[in-house]
């Protein structure tokens, strides 16, 4: 006979007395009765051997649980061991960007400032005014020391713009710092405002802040993004402006919130110049940021 699963597992022994009791219902003869029999009571075994038995269960049973107890704990402690290994790499990783830091600050701190702007007088010649394209429209204006920027109007996610001022110049080493404060937006965790430095065409790296306490690290060649680190950071100050800095020496970068080293990078920017930038990561409402206090130090 062919047995076919559905959902539950059926003896075979059941299914056959099933059919066996569907044919006696099928037929209309009577059925004699059979007589009626009492299962013994009693066991086969002795009571030395049932007490063996149960003993036998009780010590399976322990076995079973002990396993049990011993798998848990070795979850639990691959769990701490996992969490302590990545609570290590971190303080590792903290460790080594603070002595890059450093090290980078003790070898720039001679470096004179080479361009510096109050956003008075626009003395650097920062572009004012309308800017879009296809994919988004800022303006920005120059009002009471600050550098307004003003997303109107961001028809596309992951969408950007960069400036950089009319006299500035081509850095390979340098010190650049800036403060950003969040004006308004409706959606300005969105929108990442700051720094774009070794911009040379369609390279630059970009370091900015977002207005929900996280910071943002873009490598960018050709256009396309080859690196993109968004990470939360106590360092920055909710509801003030934040100061921002890059280091940069070599292929080496060390990036900065209000004098905190947050993170380090090491990448092959070509040398390029200094200047703002904002990226847009959905399409949304107007959102605005100013820029205060921009510096730039490198080497005479």
């Amino acid at each position: 006979m062919k047995v076919v699963w559905l959902g539950c597992r059926v003896p075979i022994l059941c299914i056959a007395a099933l059919g066996l009791a569907m044919t006696s219902c099928a037929s209309p003869r009577s059925v004699k009765k059979a007589p009626e029999l009492t299962p013994a009571l009693t066991s086969t075994l002795s009571p030395g051997q049932l007490d063996a038995t149960q003993g036998a269960i009780v010590q399976a049973t322990r076995r079973v649980q002990a396993t049990l107890n011993m798998r848990a704990t070795m979850d639990s402690q691959a769990a701490t061991s996992t969490a302590a290994a990545q609570a290590n790499q971190q303080a590792t990783e903290t460790a080594i960007t603070q002595a890059t830091a450093q090290a980078m600050a003790a070898s720039q701190a001679s470096w004179p400032p080479i361009q510096v702007d109050s956003f008075v007088d626009n003395s650097l010649g920062w572009p004012v005014g309308r800017h879009e394209d296809e994919a988004l429209a800022i303006t920005t204006m120059l009002s009471g020391g600050k550098y307004l920027w003003t997303v109107v109007d961001a028809r596309h996610s992951n969408s950007y713009w960069n400036l950089v001022p009319a006299n500035g110049k081509t850095f390979s080493d340098f010190y650049a710092k800036v403060k950003v404060e969040f004006i308004r937006g409706e959606q300005d965790e969105h929108y990442a405002y700051g720094l774009v430095f070794r911009h040379n065409n369609d390279d630059y790296g970009f370091f900015g802040l977002r207005n929900d306490g996280r910071f943002q690290i873009l490598a960018v060649f050709e256009t396309s993004i080859y690196q993109n680190i968004v990470l939360r950071s106590s360092a920055i100050h909710s509801g003030l402006a934040n100061q921002i800095a890059v280091r940069a020496i070599g292929s080496d970068f060390v990036f900065e919130i209000n004098d905190q080293p947050v993170w380090r990078l090491s990448e092959d920017f070509p040398p390029g110049e200094i200047g703002l930038g904002v990226e847009v990561m959905v399409k949304g409402a107007e959102a605005q940021a100013a820029f205060t206090d921009f510096e730039v130090h490198a080497p005479k």
